[in-house]
């Protein structure tokens, strides 16, 4: 069985120390950029 649980690191690191501190402290290492994504979309006749 596979999970995915798409958490941002800091969040991950927070819930996954209680089950294994050596994967929280991993977490805790990943760097997310400010980053903000904004797509837009629209068809041609309205151009």
């Amino acid at each position: 069985m596979t999970s995915c649980i798409p958490l941002p690191a800091h969040i991950a690191a927070k819930v996954f120390t209680d089950f294994d501190l050596n994967l929280g402290e991993h977490f805790t290492d990943v760097y997310h950029p400010p980053v903000k994504v904004l797509f837009a979309a629209y068809k041609k006749k309205q151009h």
